[in-house]
């Protein structure tokens, strides 16, 4: 690891989390580590590796706005030992790929990150089988963005450090175009519209997010595609892109993505938001939110051209979307 020791200060959508809980979230999200179990926390935290405010605290400590959490990182290695990554022959097609990176079609139901409890099947894996041990030497294994599991369409990957280092440079600057479409409950009033949201960490569900005064930064412009029952086809695009973004502001505005049990979408309520027996008997067969991440555009790292791919509209989501009017694949992403 890079440094003995790491010093965060906790900000608003923190404060009120356990510490364990807390834990869990810090060596995933901001020091990369992976997801370890609320054994592991509790163990880290008995064995005095983690302080606050330079003090000892019990798993159960209520984090207050403020603090200063100290962990030693340098002493994780006993205590959080997950097992090698292998590579796996993983279906995952590709769009393009060079010497510095790679564009994929991630499929519905592929997880993209591995974690302590989940170390096969992942995307990881599979780029480790179609990039080699080479994959293993470069920052997080060359993931420089995410997709969440069920949700289908581009991601780009990095094959080189030099190209993991430019384009996380431009995901972070927010300055890479990212379009998606998704079929949500009930119809959107305007035409088209801009929802600005912080997102924090949901305190009830640390796997969840909400949005949260003082929390992160959270822009998603939307335009409408098309009305049918009660249910409209949106395409959006991301100004930034948080975790569970899009999900949580289509819900946090009453109109939560079809499918996504989550966050208010699941497909009991799709089914009865539609009048016609065939879209209810598609909406009953979609065991997953209908969202698709349909165009990204970057600049490649070597050339500094723009770059933009497309993900054609997966079966599941295809049939459910020749439902509207639109043809889907022939929508021109702006």
């Amino acid at each position: 690891m890079a440094s003995t020791n790491y010093v965060a200060e906790i900000e608003t959508d923190q404060a009120g989390y356990r510490l364990d809980v807390y834990l869990t979230q810090l060596l995933q999200k901001q020091i990369h580590i992976g997801e370890l179990s609320r054994s592991q926390a509790q163990k880290i935290i008995q064995q005095v590796l983690i302080k606050v405010n330079g003090q000892n605290r019990r798993p159960s400590y209520k984090l207050r706005l403020g603090d200063q959490v100290s962990l030693c990182l340098s002493s994780l290695e006993s205590i959080y030992a997950p097992e090698e990554l292998h590579a796996e022959l993983i279906p995952i097609p590709i769009l393009f790929q060079d010497e510095h990176l790679a564009v994929l079609d991630k499929p519905a139901g592929l997880v993209v990150q591995p974690t302590e409890g989940l170390r096969k099947g992942t995307l990881v894996n599979g780029l480790l089988y179609y990039f080699g041990d080479k994959q293993r030497t470069i920052e997080r294994q060359g993931l420089v963005h995410r997709l969440d599991k069920d949700t289908t369409g581009v991601i780009v990957v990095a094959k080189s450090q030099f190209a993991f280092q430019h384009l996380s440079a431009q995901f972070k600057a927010h300055s890479t175009q990212r379009t998606y479409q998704a079929v949500v409950c009930g119809q959107l009033k305007n035409e088209s519209g801009t929802i600005s949201a912080p997102l924090g960490r949901s305190k009830k569900d640390f796997r969840q997010m909400t949005v949260v005064d003082g929390g992160r930064r959270a822009v998603t412009h939307y335009q409408v595609l098309d009305r049918l029952d009660r249910l409209t086809l949106l395409q959006l695009q991301l100004e930034t892109g948080r975790t569970h973004q899009i999900r949580v502001h289509l819900s946090t505005i009453g109109h939560p993505i079809v499918g996504d049990l989550t966050y208010g979408g699941g497909a009991k309520r799709g089914c009865n938001e539609a009048t016609s027996n065939h879209m209810r008997q598609i909406l009953s067969q979609l065991n997953r939110q209908a969202l698709h991440a349909q165009t990204l555009g970057f600049i490649h790292p070597l050339t500094e051209q723009l770059h933009t791919f497309t993900s054609q509209t997966p079966t599941d989501l295809k049939s459910l979307m020749d439902c509207f009017h639109i043809p889907q694949d022939s929508v021109n992403p702006s």
